[in-house]
């Protein structure tokens, strides 16, 4: 277990324009706990950093080449689906010049897009809407195309396989896939799980990340169908990296159901975050 820190350039949730009027979402110290003192390399495009790996100590992450790891992170949800390939390209050439070297990504978009839950080519991630068995491969090609540029630009991907979205009684979200999530039930759930864990088995610039936003109910429909999604992604891809985002003021490790899965802690915070950061660090 490795606890980390990012660095983000915003502290509470925000919308920040970029050209062509394109928005992210941004969040606060989402992963943090050390204090380590570490330079942030700016990698060029070609000096992969890739796979990191946890540090003998457990407190943070290496690079391929041993050298410490520290997060330094942008927070582009909706990169995938509101970016063509040219404005995603400018975005994370800007990103790698300014020193940052993660970024947290939703793998499909609910709603915080123009065009949600379609890519800026009007391409859905499921060719029936909601039905996680019928993956669009247009829509998932474009999400390989993004990915694979980040890692091209020494950048690592935190992605969110199915956000849940913001709600505190994990039953409903206006934002994210929590219906969806309960309706597709426990083998669509598994097997979606299966599908994205195949196709990105190979990806050495990505950590899987749990929830999104919404800590669900202990022995709920939705509790147990994400932890579906989890396992049918470790079923093909067990050696990834698994963290988790549930609701406000909450580590990684808060969900005893998803826990034992967990290879990174993280801290949530809103405002006092440092509370988080000193119960994750210990």
């Amino acid at each position: 277990m490795a606890a980390l820190e990012m660095h983000l350039g915003h502290m509470e949730w925000s919308f920040s324009p970029m050209k062509n009027n394109t928005r992210f979402r941004l969040l606060a110290a989402v992963v943090c706990s050390m204090t380590t003192a570490v330079v942030v390399a700016r990698a060029e495009p070609n000096d992969s950093p890739f796979p990191v790996r946890v540090s003998n100590s457990g407190r943070y992450l290496e690079d391929a080449g041993g050298k410490p790891f520290l997060l330094h992170g942008d927070t582009a949800w909706s990169l995938i689906v509101q970016l063509t390939k040219e404005e995603t390209e400018e975005y994370l050439e800007n990103r790698r010049q300014k020193g940052f070297n993660s970024i947290i990504v939703n793998l499909i978009e609910y709603r915080n897009a123009d065009n949600a839950p379609r890519n800026k080519y009007g391409e859905a991630p499921f060719t029936t809407p909601g039905d996680f068995s019928m993956p669009n491969e247009k829509y998932f090609a474009h999400a390989d195309w993004v990915i694979r540029t980040a890692h091209q630009k020494g950048i690592l991907v935190v992605l969110n396989p199915c956000y849940t979205g913001w709600s505190g009684n994990g039953t409903s979200s206006a934002d994210g896939f929590v219906k969806e999530i309960i309706a597709n039930g426990p083998a669509k759930c598994r097997n979606y799980g299966r599908y994205v864990g195949n196709r990105y088995k190979n990806f050495a610039n990505i950590i899987w990340q749990a929830g999104g936003d919404t800590t669900p109910k202990a022995g709920s429909p939705l509790e147990k169908n994400w932890l579906e999604i989890l396992q049918g992604i470790k079923a093909v891809a067990p050696s990834r990296f698994w963290t988790a985002h549930w609701y406000r003021f909450t580590t990684a490790l808060d969900q005893p159901a998803f826990a034992p899965h967990m290879s990174l802690d993280n801290a949530y915070g809103g405002n006092r975050t440092y509370i988080q950061t000193l119960r994750a660090y210990n």
